[in-house]
């Protein structure tokens, strides 16, 4: 009997170890979407067989990054594909690291050991660092954003981690027998000569234009030889500063880039001072832990956006910081949720008002979004439902009617409501994390779509 338990424990214990690194190890993709007709290679270099290809507009499963190649999903096996000719999350990827000094590495929510676990991966396991606050990583895990602490990942040989967005014949279209290797006049590459320098200070631009193309590169030099810096999306509009050759040189992200003219048209979207919104690309989003928490949503549904969040900053902080507010002629509007910490402060009434009057102050012709605070849940601080329903009307409900009167003040201000589904009957936050006052991850791109509505609501 005793040897048959002993083997029945083993044989448990075996399952469950293997249950456990399949948990960890299992295969979890990130989509994305191919730019240009596409090589599928057979390994991470130009030299590898070709397998097939993928054409412009396909939607694509990432398994991993391997330096400037992906290794994708292909028929029933992987294969490797230029991720210069992919848009992805991966784009957001500012350097890679290992788990280092511990068997196992909590992945959390937040940046916080207060936050929840989200899973664990193990030493050794590479890790992709999309931002940095305090001393957490935000990595890239299971397709959205989650928080390790720096202790435990090394980046010592990982080199620059930059993502190498050029367009060179070198990074996997090369040598494919066909004149469409991934530098399709579609995506923007007509040439140009290269006579200009992209790091110049920016000015002010000149005109306006309109996106014609489906994705059209931006680039960093006028010529396809030059690095792509990020793509824009048809109708969004550009600022345009001057003509260069068969190029508009224009605004983008706080300096100067470059995009082929014969995918742009002169004129933009604009109605009055500001802007008609149809989606939230370009926008700069401002706040605290409910919108750094949102950042990996934003970046995926949205192109061009600046995300200033810090988990647990008070609008002081970006009083202190708004120095690092994007130029006025890269943003189209501003989204603002902030105030929750430190919410019962006479202080927090007086920055969060002095916040919307510099953001309104600098954006001029744009519009500034400030979002309703969110409520807070049932066992919010382990406080009771009657406690917790006080908090509610005494704190957040008045901040809520302060800051909306002072929003109605200013011609470029609203004051929108982005909380629908995350509010019971009974004013309870839902949907929500167990401290009661996050909302689910799993709920995050409930919660963009709710600000995308909200926004192109109000702009109306």
């Amino acid at each position: 009997m005793s040897k048959k338990l002993i083997s029945l424990v083993i044989s448990l214990t075996f399952i469950i170890t293997i249950g456990f690194k399949e948990m960890i190890y299992a295969d979890t993709y990130v989509s994305g979407t191919v730019t240009a007709s596409l090589n599928i290679r057979s390994g991470p270099s130009t030299s590898y067989a070709i397998l097939g290809g993928f054409s412009k507009g396909s939607t694509i499963k990432i398994v991993e990054k391997n330096g400037d190649w992906l290794k994708v999903q292909y028929k029933t096996s992987y294969g490797y594909v230029s991720g210069k000719y992919v848009t992805s999350i991966y784009d957001d990827v500012i350097d890679e690291g290992a788990v280092i000094n511990c068997t196992y590495l909590n992945v959390r929510s937040g940046p916080s050991s207060s936050y929840s676990s989200r899973g664990v991966i193990a030493k050794g396991q590479k890790v992709y660092i999309m931002g940095k606050e305090s001393n957490w990583y935000e990595i890239l895990y299971n397709g959205s954003a989650g928080y390790v602490s720096k202790t435990y990942i090394s980046t010592t040989n990982t080199g620059n981690g930059s993502n190498n967005n050029g367009n060179s014949s070198s990074s996997g279209n090369s040598n494919n027998g066909s004149s469409n290797n991934g530098n399709s006049n579609n995506s923007g590459n007509s040439n140009g000569s290269n006579n200009s320098n992209s790091n110049e200070k920016p000015s002010e631009s000149k005109k306006t234009g309109t996106v014609t193309a489906d994705a059209l590169n931006v680039r960093q030099q006028p010529t396809t030889s030059s690095a792509k810096l990020g793509i824009l999306y048809k109708n969004e509009t550009v600022q345009i500063v001057d003509d260069t050759g068969s190029w508009y040189k224009i605004l983008y992200k706080n300096n100067y880039a470059f995009v082929s003219k014969n995918y742009v048209v002169l004129g933009g979207t604009q109605s009055g001072t500001t802007q008609t919104v149809t989606n939230l690309n370009n926008f700069l989003f401002v706040g605290d832990s409910f919108t750094s928490r949102l950042k990996m949503t934003i970046q995926k549904y949205t192109t061009g956006s600046y995300v200033n969040a810090k988990g647990g900053a008070f609008p002081s902080h970006w009083l202190q910081n708004f120095n690092q507010m994007p130029d006025n002629s890269n943003v189209k509007g501003v989204v603002l949720l902030i105030g929750i910490n430190g919410i019962s402060r006479e202080s927090n009434y007086t920055d969060t008002k002095k916040l919307i009057d510099l953001l309104s102050s600098k954006y001029v012709g744009k519009t500034i979004y400030v979002q309703k605070v969110f409520p807070v849940g049932k066992g919010y601080n382990g406080y009771s439902d009657t406690a917790v329903a006080n908090y509610n009307k005494n704190r957040i409900d008045k901040f809520n009617a302060s800051i909306k009167a002072h929003c109605d003040t200013k011609s470029n201000v609203k004051f929108i409501d982005t909380t629908s589904g995350f509010v019971d009957a009974n004013g309870f936050l839902i949907n929500c994390e167990t401290d009661g006052l996050h909302i689910l991850d799993s709920k995050n791109k409930m919660f963009f779509d709710n600000i995308q509505t909200a926004v192109i609501s109000a702009s109306k």
